[in-house]
């Protein structure tokens, strides 16, 4: 819904921080080869999702630390990536 105060507003800047703090949790959590790591896609995507997420943000302060939002057992994940060209990406 609407923001009051309208983009770039302290409102829109503070669920704008909170969403990407919760989307990147997200994502650090279930990052991983698909041929060996279960992503649940569906689930991530689903509305119903979006909405329990959404109603994890308070408009009264910020959140100390995030907990992904579809808790199951993991691991740590490690990849590199060297292109042709000799850069490399490193991610833990």
């Amino acid at each position: 819904q609407p923001l009051a105060g309208g983009h770039n507003s302290s409102d829109f800047i503070h669920v704008f921080v909170e969403a990407v703090h919760l989307a990147q949790t997200d994502a650090l959590h279930y990052l991983g080869d698909p041929a060996h790591v279960t992503i649940p896609l569906e689930s991530l995507l689903d509305k119903s999702y979006s909405k329990q997420q959404s109603q994890r943000i308070s408009m009264n302060r910020a959140m100390e630390h995030v907990q992904p939002g579809l808790m199951t057992a993991g691991d740590t994940v490690y990849f590199c990536v060297i292109d042709n060209q000799g850069n490399v990406c490193s991610f833990v």
